[in-house]
């Protein structure tokens, strides 16, 4: 659940959202991946104030897609090992799984 939405909105620099209109934004985990990807040490501390830290961790953790900064950055500020992200998962193991929960 995220803190104190209904004001103090996060201002990400323009670096974290060069291709889009930040204003528009619209999803809480597209947020979170684009600050840990392209964003500034400013646009983490925003989203730190905004979003509490187990939703950041947990749309960094689940994302199809991380660059590498965003997995260092994330496994370094919540003690995260690589297996315990989606996209570094082998391929084979998650259509297993997928199988199996048919």
């Amino acid at each position: 659940m995220s803190r104190d939405r209904n004001h103090n909105k996060p201002v990400f620099s323009a670096q974290a959202f060069w291709d889009v209109d930040s204003s528009q934004l619209d999803g809480d985990n597209y947020t979170i991946r684009k600050v840990f990807e392209q964003g500034n040490s400013e646009d983490i501390s925003e989203l730190l104030r905004y979003y509490s830290k187990e939703q950041i961790r947990e749309a960094l953790v689940s994302a199809e897609q991380l660059r590498p900064r965003a997995i260092s950055l994330a496994q370094t500020l919540f003690t995260l090992k690589d297996n315990d992200f989606k996209c570094l998962k082998p391929v084979r193991a998650i259509v297993r799984r997928r199988a199996v929960h048919a």
